[in-house]
């Protein structure tokens, strides 16, 4: 599986979009321990930028400036 159709994957199997067979691809992809990494950064980065966006305000922000 190329980088690409893996990160396409991950995004699906994060947002509860990917479907069986897209899910059975993703567990035999992550049988490679270099691939469980690949996962464990990109769950971690898409984690901290739902979180940063989630505590965004844009009137915290104006009231800084």
């Amino acid at each position: 599986m190329t980088e690409k159709n893996s990160e396409r994957l991950i995004v699906k199997f994060i947002t509860n979009q990917a479907n069986l067979e897209e899910i059975e691809t993703l567990t035999k992809w992550l049988e490679d321990f270099d691939n469980q990494k690949v996962f464990k950064d990109f769950v971690k980065t898409n984690y901290a930028i739902d979180y940063a966006m989630s505590t965004f305000s844009a009137t915290d922000v104006k009231n800084k400036f």
